[in-house]
């Protein structure tokens, strides 16, 4: 039996865990898309 008492900080742990992966999973993709030419990053959507 397995027992996590809920407490201020295991939700401020849980909080900034999800905070760091969405920043991460934001940050990869646009760095990435920053280094594309606009005229063709255009041209590859359309």
């Amino acid at each position: 039996d397995f027992e996590l008492p809920l407490t201020l900080g295991n939700i401020l742990t849980g909080i900034n865990v999800s905070v760091i992966i969405g920043l991460i999973s934001g940050f990869i993709p646009a760095f990435m898309a920053s280094k594309l030419d606009p005229v063709e990053a255009i041209r590859a959507n359309t």
